[in-house]
Protein backbone atom coordinates (compact mmCIF):
# COMPACT_ATOMS: atom_id res chain seq x y z
CA UNK A 1 0.00 0.00 0.00
CA UNK A 2 1.73 3.38 -1.02
CA UNK A 3 0.56 6.93 -1.76
CA UNK A 4 3.43 7.65 -4.21
CA UNK A 5 1.17 6.53 -7.38
CA UNK A 6 -1.30 10.24 -6.21
CA UNK A 7 -1.32 12.36 -8.44
CA UNK A 8 -3.13 16.13 -9.51
CA UNK A 9 -2.49 17.88 -12.55
CA UNK A 10 -4.38 20.52 -14.11
CA UNK A 11 -3.84 19.19 -17.45
CA UNK A 12 -5.90 22.45 -19.64
CA UNK A 13 -6.27 25.42 -19.19
CA UNK A 14 -8.39 28.11 -20.83
CA UNK A 15 -5.73 29.72 -23.13
CA UNK A 16 -4.33 33.11 -22.61
CA UNK A 17 -6.31 33.07 -19.34
CA UNK A 18 -4.56 36.02 -17.47
CA UNK A 19 -5.46 37.76 -20.79
CA UNK A 20 -9.19 36.83 -21.16
CA UNK A 21 -10.02 37.47 -17.39
CA UNK A 22 -8.27 40.96 -17.33
CA UNK A 23 -9.74 41.47 -20.70
CA UNK A 24 -13.15 40.76 -18.76
CA UNK A 25 -12.40 43.06 -15.72
CA UNK A 26 -11.50 46.34 -18.26
CA UNK A 27 -14.21 45.74 -20.36
CA UNK A 28 -16.83 47.38 -18.03
CA UNK A 29 -14.72 50.41 -17.72
CA UNK A 30 -13.46 50.47 -21.37
CA UNK A 31 -14.69 51.80 -24.44
CA UNK A 32 -15.34 49.60 -27.26
CA UNK A 33 -15.89 45.90 -28.77
CA UNK A 34 -15.05 42.92 -26.63
CA UNK A 35 -12.27 42.19 -29.69
CA UNK A 36 -11.09 45.88 -29.04
CA UNK A 37 -10.68 45.15 -25.15
CA UNK A 38 -8.75 41.55 -25.82
CA UNK A 39 -6.94 43.22 -28.77
CA UNK A 40 -5.87 46.32 -26.97
CA UNK A 41 -3.79 44.39 -24.63
CA UNK A 42 -0.53 43.63 -25.68
CA UNK A 43 1.62 43.10 -22.59
CA UNK A 44 1.66 39.82 -20.47
CA UNK A 45 2.58 41.76 -17.50
CA UNK A 46 0.38 44.50 -18.28
CA UNK A 47 -3.25 41.76 -18.06
CA UNK A 48 -1.17 40.18 -14.92
CA UNK A 49 -0.80 44.12 -12.82
CA UNK A 50 -4.24 44.57 -13.95
CA UNK A 51 -5.62 41.45 -12.98
CA UNK A 52 -4.15 41.63 -10.10
CA UNK A 53 -5.24 44.63 -8.66
CA UNK A 54 -8.97 44.21 -9.42
CA UNK A 55 -8.58 41.01 -7.23
CA UNK A 56 -7.52 42.77 -4.60
CA UNK A 57 -10.30 45.28 -4.99
CA UNK A 58 -12.49 42.28 -4.77
CA UNK A 59 -13.78 42.37 -8.16
CA UNK A 60 -12.97 38.33 -8.18
CA UNK A 61 -16.14 37.61 -10.83
CA UNK A 62 -13.88 38.11 -13.46
CA UNK A 63 -12.12 35.17 -12.69
CA UNK A 64 -15.09 33.19 -13.63
CA UNK A 65 -14.07 33.74 -17.37
CA UNK A 66 -10.59 31.36 -16.79
CA UNK A 67 -11.59 27.58 -16.77
CA UNK A 68 -9.69 24.65 -15.58
CA UNK A 69 -9.53 20.15 -16.19
CA UNK A 70 -8.10 18.86 -13.77
CA UNK A 71 -7.22 15.45 -13.23
CA UNK A 72 -7.28 13.48 -9.90
CA UNK A 73 -5.72 10.45 -9.66
CA UNK A 74 -5.35 7.78 -6.45
CA UNK A 75 -6.77 10.35 -4.15
CA UNK A 76 -9.53 8.78 -1.00
CA UNK A 77 -12.71 8.49 -1.09
CA UNK A 78 -12.33 11.21 1.91
CA UNK A 79 -11.25 13.77 -0.67
CA UNK A 80 -13.25 13.00 -2.97
CA UNK A 81 -16.36 13.45 -0.81
CA UNK A 82 -14.95 16.77 0.68
CA UNK A 83 -13.86 17.91 -3.10
CA UNK A 84 -17.71 17.45 -4.64
CA UNK A 85 -19.40 20.04 -1.77
CA UNK A 86 -17.74 22.20 -4.20
CA UNK A 87 -20.63 22.47 -6.59
CA UNK A 88 -20.12 25.42 -8.96
CA UNK A 89 -17.95 23.01 -10.57
CA UNK A 90 -18.05 19.60 -12.83
CA UNK A 91 -17.50 16.02 -11.71
CA UNK A 92 -17.48 12.60 -13.28
CA UNK A 93 -16.25 9.89 -10.67
CA UNK A 94 -15.64 6.25 -10.43
CA UNK A 95 -18.68 4.57 -9.81
CA UNK A 96 -18.75 2.13 -7.28
CA UNK A 97 -21.89 0.83 -8.51
CA UNK A 98 -20.38 -0.40 -11.49
CA UNK A 99 -16.64 -0.42 -11.14
CA UNK A 100 -14.76 -3.40 -8.74
CA UNK A 101 -12.70 -2.13 -6.68
CA UNK A 102 -10.19 -5.37 -5.16
CA UNK A 103 -7.45 -3.77 -6.78
CA UNK A 104 -8.16 -0.26 -6.03
CA UNK A 105 -6.04 -0.04 -3.23
CA UNK A 106 -6.33 2.57 -0.08
CA UNK A 107 -4.45 5.44 1.20
CA UNK A 108 -2.33 5.52 3.94
CA UNK A 109 -2.25 8.28 6.66
CA UNK A 110 0.72 9.42 7.87
CA UNK A 111 -0.72 9.02 11.59
CA UNK A 112 -0.24 11.81 13.85
CA UNK A 113 -0.06 11.65 17.45
CA UNK A 114 -1.01 14.58 19.60
CA UNK A 115 1.66 13.02 22.58
CA UNK A 116 5.07 11.54 22.42
CA UNK A 117 4.70 7.85 21.53
CA UNK A 118 7.31 4.94 20.69
CA UNK A 119 8.83 4.06 16.87
CA UNK A 120 7.41 0.52 18.46
CA UNK A 121 4.20 1.82 18.96
CA UNK A 122 3.93 3.66 15.44
CA UNK A 123 5.10 1.16 13.82
CA UNK A 124 2.35 -1.41 15.07
CA UNK A 125 0.08 1.53 14.28
CA UNK A 126 0.70 1.06 11.02
CA UNK A 127 0.66 -2.45 10.89
CA UNK A 128 -2.62 -2.74 12.30
CA UNK A 129 -4.23 -0.09 9.60
CA UNK A 130 -3.00 -2.35 6.73
CA UNK A 131 -4.35 -5.22 8.12
CA UNK A 132 -7.77 -3.48 8.49
CA UNK A 133 -7.44 -2.60 5.12
CA UNK A 134 -6.54 -5.73 3.91
CA UNK A 135 -9.38 -7.69 6.04
CA UNK A 136 -12.12 -5.13 4.50
CA UNK A 137 -10.88 -6.02 0.94
CA UNK A 138 -10.87 -9.68 1.74
CA UNK A 139 -14.56 -9.51 2.93
CA UNK A 140 -15.47 -7.29 0.13
CA UNK A 141 -14.15 -10.10 -2.51
CA UNK A 142 -15.68 -12.70 -0.74
CA UNK A 143 -18.85 -11.02 -1.46
CA UNK A 144 -18.53 -9.95 -5.09
CA UNK A 145 -17.81 -13.67 -5.72
CA UNK A 146 -20.67 -14.62 -3.59
CA UNK A 147 -22.82 -12.98 -6.24
CA UNK A 148 -23.09 -9.77 -4.18
CA UNK A 149 -23.44 -6.65 -6.06
CA UNK A 150 -20.15 -4.37 -6.08
CA UNK A 151 -23.06 -1.46 -5.43
CA UNK A 152 -23.63 -3.56 -2.16
CA UNK A 153 -20.27 -4.99 -1.23
CA UNK A 154 -18.38 -1.54 -1.14
CA UNK A 155 -20.43 -0.64 2.00
CA UNK A 156 -17.36 -2.63 4.13
CA UNK A 157 -14.59 -1.18 1.99
CA UNK A 158 -13.08 2.33 4.00
CA UNK A 159 -13.19 6.07 3.54
CA UNK A 160 -9.14 5.66 2.19
CA UNK A 161 -10.37 3.59 -0.86
CA UNK A 162 -8.64 4.81 -3.87
CA UNK A 163 -10.29 6.61 -6.48
CA UNK A 164 -10.56 9.25 -9.96
CA UNK A 165 -12.06 11.96 -10.83
CA UNK A 166 -12.16 14.39 -13.56
CA UNK A 167 -12.96 17.76 -12.29
CA UNK A 168 -13.50 21.56 -13.96
CA UNK A 169 -14.22 24.67 -12.67
CA UNK A 170 -13.16 28.07 -13.01
CA UNK A 171 -10.15 30.08 -11.43
CA UNK A 172 -12.73 31.63 -8.75
CA UNK A 173 -13.98 28.14 -7.39
CA UNK A 174 -10.61 26.30 -7.69
CA UNK A 175 -9.17 29.50 -5.60
CA UNK A 176 -11.91 28.78 -3.21
CA UNK A 177 -10.93 25.07 -2.90
CA UNK A 178 -7.23 25.94 -2.59
CA UNK A 179 -7.94 28.23 0.11
CA UNK A 180 -10.51 25.98 1.56
CA UNK A 181 -7.96 23.27 1.91
CA UNK A 182 -4.81 24.85 3.02
CA UNK A 183 -6.35 27.50 5.54
CA UNK A 184 -10.26 26.22 5.86
CA UNK A 185 -11.43 23.44 7.48
CA UNK A 186 -9.38 21.15 5.43
CA UNK A 187 -6.09 22.24 6.88
CA UNK A 188 -5.80 19.28 9.28
CA UNK A 189 -6.01 16.62 6.66
CA UNK A 190 -2.52 15.76 5.80
CA UNK A 191 -3.81 14.36 2.23
CA UNK A 192 -5.85 17.58 1.25
CA UNK A 193 -2.87 19.65 2.19
CA UNK A 194 -0.74 18.32 0.00
CA UNK A 195 -3.24 18.62 -3.01
CA UNK A 196 -3.95 21.98 -2.08
CA UNK A 197 -0.32 22.79 -2.31
CA UNK A 198 -0.18 20.85 -5.84
CA UNK A 199 -3.11 22.46 -6.83
CA UNK A 200 -1.64 26.20 -5.80
CA UNK A 201 1.92 25.15 -7.56
CA UNK A 202 0.15 24.50 -10.71
CA UNK A 203 -1.49 27.10 -10.86
CA UNK A 204 1.23 29.23 -9.87
CA UNK A 205 3.07 28.30 -13.36
CA UNK A 206 -0.38 28.92 -15.32
CA UNK A 207 -1.74 32.10 -13.86
CA UNK A 208 0.37 33.87 -11.39
CA UNK A 209 -1.47 36.99 -10.88
CA UNK A 210 -4.44 34.63 -9.99
CA UNK A 211 -2.47 32.29 -7.31
CA UNK A 212 -0.68 35.44 -5.45
CA UNK A 213 -3.77 36.79 -4.27
CA UNK A 214 -5.37 33.55 -2.62
CA UNK A 215 -4.81 34.74 0.48
CA UNK A 216 -6.62 38.17 -0.35
CA UNK A 217 -10.00 36.65 -1.97
CA UNK A 218 -11.01 34.89 0.78
CA UNK A 219 -11.85 36.20 4.32
CA UNK A 220 -13.45 34.66 7.15
CA UNK A 221 -13.30 31.55 9.32
CA UNK A 222 -14.03 28.01 9.04
CA UNK A 223 -14.41 27.10 12.85
CA UNK A 224 -18.66 26.49 12.99
CA UNK A 225 -18.02 23.42 14.45
CA UNK A 226 -16.00 24.49 17.45
CA UNK A 227 -17.99 26.75 18.23
CA UNK A 228 -21.43 24.61 17.67
CA UNK A 229 -19.60 22.25 20.46
CA UNK A 230 -18.91 25.09 22.82
CA UNK A 231 -22.76 26.09 22.69
CA UNK A 232 -24.53 22.82 22.52
CA UNK A 233 -21.71 20.07 23.35
CA UNK A 234 -20.44 16.91 21.28
CA UNK A 235 -22.62 15.33 18.57
CA UNK A 236 -24.71 12.89 20.08
CA UNK A 237 -25.77 9.92 17.53
CA UNK A 238 -28.47 7.63 18.80
CA UNK A 239 -27.38 3.50 18.28
CA UNK A 240 -28.87 1.41 15.98
CA UNK A 241 -31.55 0.14 18.54
CA UNK A 242 -32.63 3.85 19.48
CA UNK A 243 -33.08 4.88 15.66
CA UNK A 244 -35.46 1.84 14.37
CA UNK A 245 -38.59 3.62 15.00
CA UNK A 246 -37.03 6.80 12.93
CA UNK A 247 -38.42 7.92 9.83
CA UNK A 248 -36.65 7.03 6.84
CA UNK A 249 -37.65 11.23 5.43
CA UNK A 250 -39.02 13.91 7.39
CA UNK A 251 -40.14 16.92 5.61
CA UNK A 252 -39.25 19.97 7.65
CA UNK A 253 -41.10 22.55 5.91
CA UNK A 254 -42.43 23.28 2.23
CA UNK A 255 -43.50 26.80 1.25
CA UNK A 256 -47.23 27.25 2.39
CA UNK A 257 -49.60 26.73 -0.71
CA UNK A 258 -47.53 25.56 -3.28
CA UNK A 259 -50.18 25.33 -5.92
CA UNK A 260 -51.28 28.75 -5.46
CA UNK A 261 -47.63 30.44 -5.33
CA UNK A 262 -46.82 28.12 -8.36
CA UNK A 263 -50.01 29.58 -10.59
CA UNK A 264 -49.92 33.36 -8.99
CA UNK A 265 -46.03 33.59 -10.20
CA UNK A 266 -47.40 32.14 -13.79
CA UNK A 267 -50.02 34.98 -13.89
CA UNK A 268 -47.87 37.24 -12.91
CA UNK A 269 -45.42 36.61 -15.44
CA UNK A 270 -47.52 36.00 -18.11
CA UNK A 271 -50.10 39.17 -17.57
CA UNK A 272 -47.69 41.69 -15.68
CA UNK A 273 -50.81 42.12 -13.50
CA UNK A 274 -50.64 43.45 -9.32
CA UNK A 275 -50.27 40.14 -7.22
CA UNK A 276 -53.66 40.84 -5.83
CA UNK A 277 -55.18 40.83 -9.13
CA UNK A 278 -53.82 37.65 -9.98
CA UNK A 279 -55.44 35.96 -6.89
CA UNK A 280 -58.81 37.68 -8.22
CA UNK A 281 -58.01 35.74 -11.00
CA UNK A 282 -56.86 32.41 -9.88
CA UNK A 283 -60.05 32.56 -7.59
CA UNK A 284 -62.89 33.42 -10.06
CA UNK A 285 -62.16 30.43 -12.06
CA UNK A 286 -62.18 26.68 -10.54
CA UNK A 287 -60.49 25.03 -13.24
CA UNK A 288 -57.80 28.07 -13.55
CA UNK A 289 -55.23 26.13 -11.18
CA UNK A 290 -54.71 22.77 -12.76
CA UNK A 291 -54.60 24.26 -16.30
CA UNK A 292 -51.64 26.26 -15.07
CA UNK A 293 -49.72 23.21 -13.28
CA UNK A 294 -50.44 21.37 -16.48
CA UNK A 295 -48.72 24.13 -18.61
CA UNK A 296 -46.01 24.53 -16.15
CA UNK A 297 -45.20 20.80 -15.98
CA UNK A 298 -45.90 20.17 -19.61
CA UNK A 299 -42.83 22.44 -20.86
CA UNK A 300 -38.96 22.30 -20.69
CA UNK A 301 -38.38 25.39 -18.28
CA UNK A 302 -40.39 24.76 -15.57
CA UNK A 303 -39.25 27.95 -13.79
CA UNK A 304 -42.06 28.65 -11.69
CA UNK A 305 -41.83 25.09 -9.70
CA UNK A 306 -38.37 27.24 -8.20
CA UNK A 307 -40.32 29.23 -6.32
CA UNK A 308 -41.12 26.10 -3.89
CA UNK A 309 -38.81 25.45 -1.45
CA UNK A 310 -38.98 22.19 0.41
CA UNK A 311 -36.69 21.35 3.64
CA UNK A 312 -36.49 17.56 4.64
CA UNK A 313 -34.25 14.88 6.63
CA UNK A 314 -32.92 12.00 5.06
CA UNK A 315 -32.11 9.73 8.12
CA UNK A 316 -29.64 6.88 8.28
CA UNK A 317 -27.73 7.72 5.25
CA UNK A 318 -24.56 5.20 4.31
CA UNK A 319 -21.51 7.60 4.03
CA UNK A 320 -20.90 6.10 0.36
CA UNK A 321 -24.21 7.59 -0.41
CA UNK A 322 -23.22 11.47 0.47
CA UNK A 323 -21.91 11.60 -2.90
CA UNK A 324 -25.12 10.42 -4.57
CA UNK A 325 -26.97 13.31 -2.80
CA UNK A 326 -24.03 15.80 -2.80
CA UNK A 327 -23.46 15.76 -6.58
CA UNK A 328 -27.23 17.09 -7.49
CA UNK A 329 -25.44 20.92 -6.43
CA UNK A 330 -28.64 23.36 -6.41
CA UNK A 331 -29.11 22.18 -3.09
CA UNK A 332 -28.29 23.51 0.47
CA UNK A 333 -26.74 20.25 2.30
CA UNK A 334 -25.80 20.43 5.96
CA UNK A 335 -24.03 17.11 6.98
CA UNK A 336 -21.94 16.35 10.01
CA UNK A 337 -18.19 17.52 10.11
CA UNK A 338 -15.99 14.61 8.92
CA UNK A 339 -14.41 14.34 11.91
CA UNK A 340 -17.42 13.94 13.86
CA UNK A 341 -19.04 11.22 11.78
CA UNK A 342 -17.03 9.31 14.19
CA UNK A 343 -19.86 9.20 17.26
CA UNK A 344 -22.20 7.20 14.75
CA UNK A 345 -22.47 3.93 15.88
CA UNK A 346 -25.20 3.20 13.46
CA UNK A 347 -24.57 1.13 10.17
CA UNK A 348 -26.34 0.28 6.82
CA UNK A 349 -27.24 -3.39 6.11
CA UNK A 350 -27.75 -3.64 2.10
CA UNK A 351 -30.98 -6.54 1.72
CA UNK A 352 -29.14 -8.35 -0.77
CA UNK A 353 -26.61 -9.06 1.44
CA UNK A 354 -28.88 -9.68 4.10
CA UNK A 355 -30.64 -12.17 1.97
CA UNK A 356 -27.96 -13.81 1.73
CA UNK A 357 -28.06 -15.51 4.95
CA UNK A 358 -26.17 -15.28 8.62
CA UNK A 359 -22.85 -15.66 7.55
CA UNK A 360 -22.69 -13.03 4.37
CA UNK A 361 -24.85 -10.44 7.77
CA UNK A 362 -21.89 -11.48 10.03
CA UNK A 363 -19.00 -11.04 7.55
CA UNK A 364 -20.53 -6.98 6.93
CA UNK A 365 -21.42 -6.97 10.52
CA UNK A 366 -17.42 -8.36 12.12
CA UNK A 367 -16.07 -5.53 9.48
CA UNK A 368 -17.70 -2.80 10.91
CA UNK A 369 -16.97 -3.40 14.44
CA UNK A 370 -13.27 -4.03 13.77
CA UNK A 371 -14.05 -0.63 12.21
CA UNK A 372 -15.55 0.90 14.94
CA UNK A 373 -12.81 -0.96 17.46
CA UNK A 374 -9.86 0.12 15.26
CA UNK A 375 -10.73 3.51 15.53
CA UNK A 376 -11.28 3.25 19.34
CA UNK A 377 -7.96 2.07 20.08
CA UNK A 378 -6.24 4.80 17.43
CA UNK A 379 -8.04 7.82 19.64
CA UNK A 380 -7.01 6.55 22.79
CA UNK A 381 -3.74 6.27 21.96
CA UNK A 382 -3.71 9.78 20.65
CA UNK A 383 -4.33 9.82 16.96
CA UNK A 384 -5.50 12.78 15.65
CA UNK A 385 -8.96 12.78 14.63
CA UNK A 386 -8.17 14.15 11.29
CA UNK A 387 -6.24 11.06 10.26
CA UNK A 388 -8.67 8.81 11.67
CA UNK A 389 -11.73 9.50 9.15
CA UNK A 390 -9.88 7.16 7.11
CA UNK A 391 -11.25 4.20 9.28
CA UNK A 392 -15.12 4.61 8.71
CA UNK A 393 -16.70 2.16 6.77
CA UNK A 394 -18.88 3.16 3.98
CA UNK A 395 -21.67 2.08 5.79
CA UNK A 396 -21.83 4.23 8.77
CA UNK A 397 -24.70 6.08 8.87
CA UNK A 398 -25.27 9.60 9.34
CA UNK A 399 -28.39 12.07 9.03
CA UNK A 400 -28.47 14.97 6.48
CA UNK A 401 -31.04 18.35 6.20
CA UNK A 402 -31.00 19.64 2.82
CA UNK A 403 -33.44 22.29 1.01
CA UNK A 404 -34.13 22.40 -2.62
CA UNK A 405 -36.73 24.38 -5.19
CA UNK A 406 -39.03 22.04 -6.70
CA UNK A 407 -37.73 22.30 -10.00
CA UNK A 408 -34.41 20.60 -8.29
CA UNK A 409 -36.70 17.67 -6.49
CA UNK A 410 -38.29 17.69 -9.94
CA UNK A 411 -35.26 16.36 -11.62
CA UNK A 412 -33.61 14.29 -8.74
CA UNK A 413 -37.13 12.17 -8.54
CA UNK A 414 -36.76 11.37 -12.55
CA UNK A 415 -33.23 9.78 -11.58
CA UNK A 416 -33.81 8.66 -7.82
CA UNK A 417 -37.05 6.86 -8.10
CA UNK A 418 -36.29 4.95 -11.57
CA UNK A 419 -35.59 1.38 -11.05
CA UNK A 420 -32.13 1.58 -12.09
CA UNK A 421 -31.57 4.48 -9.23
CA UNK A 422 -29.34 2.98 -6.34
CA UNK A 423 -31.67 1.10 -4.19
CA UNK A 424 -31.40 3.12 -0.92
CA UNK A 425 -31.50 6.55 -2.68
CA UNK A 426 -34.69 5.13 -4.40
CA UNK A 427 -36.54 4.60 -1.37
CA UNK A 428 -35.90 8.03 -0.35
CA UNK A 429 -37.09 10.03 -3.33
CA UNK A 430 -40.12 7.50 -3.40
CA UNK A 431 -40.51 7.97 0.39
CA UNK A 432 -40.05 12.09 -0.14
CA UNK A 433 -42.89 11.76 -2.92
CA UNK A 434 -45.09 9.43 -0.90
CA UNK A 435 -45.23 12.21 1.85
CA UNK A 436 -45.50 15.33 -0.47
CA UNK A 437 -48.47 13.57 -2.31
CA UNK A 438 -50.49 13.41 0.11
CA UNK A 439 -50.55 17.16 1.04
CA UNK A 440 -50.39 18.60 -2.42
CA UNK A 441 -51.06 15.85 -5.29
CA UNK A 442 -51.57 18.29 -7.87
CA UNK A 443 -48.25 19.32 -7.94
CA UNK A 444 -46.38 15.87 -6.71
CA UNK A 445 -48.40 13.59 -8.65
CA UNK A 446 -46.97 14.95 -11.76
CA UNK A 447 -43.46 14.25 -10.26
CA UNK A 448 -41.22 10.36 -10.69
CA UNK A 449 -38.94 8.51 -12.98
CA UNK A 450 -38.40 9.76 -16.73
CA UNK A 451 -40.79 7.24 -18.22
CA UNK A 452 -43.54 7.98 -16.15
CA UNK A 453 -42.86 12.32 -16.53
CA UNK A 454 -41.31 12.27 -20.00
CA UNK A 455 -42.97 8.60 -21.29
CA UNK A 456 -39.51 7.43 -22.22
CA UNK A 457 -36.73 5.57 -20.77
CA UNK A 458 -33.16 6.91 -21.44
CA UNK A 459 -31.44 4.09 -19.69
CA UNK A 460 -30.51 2.49 -23.24
CA UNK A 461 -29.74 -1.24 -22.41
CA UNK A 462 -29.60 -0.37 -18.77
CA UNK A 463 -33.53 -0.09 -18.86
CA UNK A 464 -34.84 -2.44 -16.22
CA UNK A 465 -37.29 -3.77 -18.73
CA UNK A 466 -40.61 -2.67 -16.88
CA UNK A 467 -41.32 0.71 -18.34
CA UNK A 468 -45.15 0.39 -18.97
CA UNK A 469 -45.36 -1.42 -15.11
CA UNK A 470 -43.78 1.87 -13.56
CA UNK A 471 -45.33 4.25 -15.44
CA UNK A 472 -48.64 2.66 -14.24
CA UNK A 473 -47.36 2.00 -10.87
CA UNK A 474 -46.62 5.52 -10.16
CA UNK A 475 -49.94 7.19 -11.94
CA UNK A 476 -51.89 4.46 -9.54
CA UNK A 477 -50.18 5.90 -6.69
CA UNK A 478 -50.47 9.75 -7.55
CA UNK A 479 -54.27 9.13 -7.91
CA UNK A 480 -54.74 6.59 -5.19
CA UNK A 481 -53.46 9.22 -3.03
CA UNK A 482 -55.19 11.78 -4.23
CA UNK A 483 -58.90 9.99 -4.26
CA UNK A 484 -58.39 8.70 -0.73
CA UNK A 485 -57.61 12.92 0.17
CA UNK A 486 -60.37 13.82 -1.18
CA UNK A 487 -62.41 10.97 0.35
CA UNK A 488 -60.95 12.00 3.66
CA UNK A 489 -62.06 15.47 2.97
CA UNK A 490 -65.77 14.61 1.94
CA UNK A 491 -66.45 12.34 5.21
Amino acid sequence: MSNENMKVKIFNATPDLEKVCSAAARMSTTEGTCTDVYEGIQDLEDARKTLSRIIRLGHVSVLEHGYFNIMFENVSLFFEQFLIEHRISAYTIKSGRYVDFRKAGCYEPEFRYTNEVSEKIKQEVKQEYIEFVSKSFEVYKKFVDGGIKVEDARFILPYSLKTNIYCSMNARELLHLIWAILYGRGKEYLELVEIGIMLKDQLNEIAPSIAENLEKIETGTEIKEEKFNELFGEPVFKSKEDTDKKPLIEIISITSNPEETIAISAIIKNKQCSTKEAKQILDNDSTLLEKILDIVFEDKRKRELEQVNITFRMNDMPLILLKHQVRHRLQNINVPSFTEIANTTRFSYPPSIVEKGEEYVEMLKDSYDMSNKLYEKFANLGIYKEDLVYLYAHGKNIDVVTTMNARILYHICNLRTCNRAQWKMREYYREILNQLIEKHPSIFKKFGPNCYTKGYCPEGKLSCGKMQFVKEDFAWTALSIENRIKKEKNV
